[in-house]
């Protein structure tokens, strides 16, 4: 769970209309701190070709001293309470912020859902469980005729919905040979185009699903680059893409925007860069599209191409990691903080709709384990690292929590916590930070972020194992989801075990308590939830986790002597289960469900197999679990079957298996 592809954005200042098509819009305030625009396309190349050929990884912005540094210069899940035309309750993505979708592979409004599965979407009425169907199929491979050269295979990403608009969010991989001319006339470069195949790119195809029976297309949105991750905010869809930079007969290709029929270059004063941090690999590009209109942003912006998003519903920001490296045109080489093997630089920018405006950037030492490890409150933003030093061959780590105004500047820091051990979750809830290490023991420390200017540890918690994700039942309580642990005997360290669930009670800050808990399976025991928060559920009117897990088993008599800590168990068996939590009580296990009987797939195995359980999903009294061939629904009150709709084939070979469920990265 370390930094994933995502997003860093910039927006360019000059408008485009493409006659007959939506409009693509290209706005921008004024010039962002650490981001800068290139004057020509002769400063980009001279810029790319210049720091390829050096490797050199610059410092730049607004850091937070560390102990032994140097200092250098400049929501819980969403869910419906029903509408007035009698749609019941019923949940939606779990995401990190209120009011901030996120790309997924399943939704819902009330009374259908919308499944990307195997390179197309289905809609399948949902609402009554009892009469359960699909009702028409949205063949994504078909629509490429809207795409640079007419030839691409495309698959779905994720999808958005909103009102009766669904946004179907596709990777297209671009095969034959297309024509672009990739010039910059200012510079005298001639405008010759050049035949090369053409770029993947990341599409967004706006429907109108006002009858679901019939969804009409209403335009295709697409920009150059692998898909990443995405959000959505009052409407406007927020999609990231990244873009290998590549030469062809000399020139570097440029980014490009489609709207519907229509192409375009990014110019190179819409494509901007630190100047402070040269990475020059990977365009990272941004689509802002309105779901409703069609109309578009697009924006990109030099990187090395790994980022993390967090999006909060007025700012997004943009996480890099970096590695200190000394240029190779020094005399002397540069001297990192404490023997630090690198920083993360955060880039904030504003966003209203379409319009976006970059605010600042500042340097956190260390790396971000995920987006968790980012928050805004009350105008502050909140930043969770690790950072690991090297030196005299021996390693050694710890972590703080940063803290910045509305402008980026530091404000205040809580440092050296847990030495020697790394952050395996991090949760912000408003005043407070719940960050969770772990080498040998869990400590749960808990944060007081009430003053900005003056964190502090309130309080902290060991016991064994450690938690990869948190959720919060409420102001007092957090579910903990993640690995039970064994101390080492070989050494200053623990073998991780089963899969464990903790119920923290944090009413008391200076005393958080862990009330209950419960461990599945052996070791090797594993679920999507700790890497993909989507793919967690809590109903919160009957208190009920739905956990999607892969349950292993060791078998005792393979090992005459005793079990070893290290032994790993085989995988029996695939499903959800099903928990109350209750702050009294703590875990009561209500049961488990499966598709095919959660046994092992004969072709794909485990591994994104056809009938893994990979979302669920509920509306009024029914509990929908998903695969990527299947729904089934079930009554929460007991969990008897209700009924189940096939609405995917399974695939035949066991090529491309490992993509024939949702899959999403965020």
């Amino acid at each position: 769970m370390w930094n994933r592809r995502g997003l860093l954005v910039i927006v360019a200042a000059v408008s485009l209309t493409l006659a007959g098509t939506a409009a693509v819009v290209l706005t921008a305030g004024n010039a962002p701190t650490g981001l800068l625009p290139f004057g020509s396309y002769g400063e980009m190349a001279r810029y790319i070709s210049g720091t390829q050929s050096a490797g050199i990884g610059l410092a730049g912005g607004t850091m937070f001293a560390s102990p032994g540094s140097q200092t250098r210069a400049p929501a819980a899940g969403t869910a419906s309470p029903g509408g007035a035309s009698g749609t019941p309750a019923y949940s939606g993505t779990n995401v990190q912020v209120a009011g901030v979708d996120e790309l997924d592979t399943v939704k819902t409004d009330g009374t259908y859902l919308y499944l990307a599965s195997q390179g197309e979407v289905t809609i399948l009425l949902a609402y009554p469980a009892d009469a359960m169907h699909v009702v028409s199929r949205i063949p994504v491979a078909n629509l490429t005729g809207a795409l640079v050269g007419g030839n691409a295979s495309v698959s779905v990403t994720g999808l958005f919905l909103v009102g009766s608009r669904l946004v179907v969010v596709a990777q297209a991989y671009g095969y034959g040979r297309a024509e672009f001319g990739p010039t910059a006339p200012s510079d005298g470069i001639a405008a010759t185009p050049v035949l090369f195949p053409p770029p993947e790119q990341t599409v967004a195809f706006l429907f109108d699903v006002s009858d679901p029976s019939e969804p009409v297309l209403q335009h295709t949105v697409s920009v150059t680059g692998w898909p990443s991750t995405g959000r959505m905010v009052d409407g406007t869809v927020y999609l990231v893409a990244t873009q290998w930079i590549q030469q062809v007969n000399g020139t570097y290709v440029l980014p490009q925007v489609r709207v519907d029929a229509a192409c375009q270059d990014l110019a190179p004063g819409q494509i901007y860069h630190d100047p402070q941090s040269p990475d020059a690999w990977d365009y990272t590009n941004l689509l802002a599209v309105n779901a409703s209109s069609g109309e578009s942003s697009a924006m990109a912006v030099l990187t090395g191409g790994y980022s993390l998003l967090y999006m909060s519903p007025t700012a997004m920001y943009l996480a890099f990691y970096k590695w200190y490296v000394a240029p190779m045109m020094l005399a002397a080489p540069i001297v990192t903080p404490g023997g630090s093997s690198g920083y993360t630089t955060i880039y904030k920018l504003r966003a209203d709709g379409l319009d976006i405006a970059a605010v600042g950037s500042a340097d956190v030492p260390g790396s971000l384990i995920n987006q968790y490890a980012m928050d805004e409150w009350n105008g502050y933003l909140r930043v969770a690292t690790t950072t690991r030093t090297f030196e005299n061959g021996s390693s050694d780590s710890s972590s703080g929590v940063y803290v910045f105004d509305d402008a980026m500047n530091p404000v205040g820091s809580v440092q050296g916590l847990a030495q020697g051990e790394s952050i395996f979750a991090v949760r912000f809830l408003g005043d407070r930070a719940y960050v969770v290490t772990f080498r040998m023991i869990d400590p749960l420390f808990v944060i007081d972020l009430s003053d900005p200017a003056r964190p502090s540890v309130s309080g902290f918690l060991e016991m064994p194992g450690f938690s990869e994700y948190l959720y919060p039942l409420d102001a007092q309580h957090l579910v903990g989801v993640g690995k039970d642990a064994v101390p080492a005997v070989e050494g200053n360290w623990s073998w991780y075990q089963g899969l464990k669930l903790s119920l923290y009670n944090v009413t008391s800050p200076t005393a958080p308590s862990e009330t209950a808990n419960v461990t599945l399976g052996a070791r090797g025991t594993d679920s999507m939830a700790l890497y993909d928060p989507h793919a967690f559920l809590y109903v919160p009117g009957r208190q009920l986790i739905v956990l999607p897990v892969e349950l292993a088993v060791v078998t005792a008599s393979q090992y005459p002597d005793g079990v070893p800590q290290w032994a790993w168990g085989s995988i029996v068996w695939q499903g959800v289960y099903v928990f109350q939590v209750n702050e009294t009580t703590g875990f009561t296990d209500v049961g488990r469900i499966a598709h095919d009987n959660g046994t092992v797939n004969a072709t794909c195995g485990w591994y994104g197999a056809p009938d893994a359980i990979t979302r669920s999903l509920y509306i009024g009294d029914v509990l929908y679990t998903v695969s990527a061939t299947e729904v089934m629904a079930n009554s929460l009150a007991d969990l008897s079957e209700i009924s189940a709709v096939t609405y995917a084939a399974v695939p035949t070979t066991s090529f491309g298996c490992g993509y024939a469920g949702p899959v999403m990265v965020a």
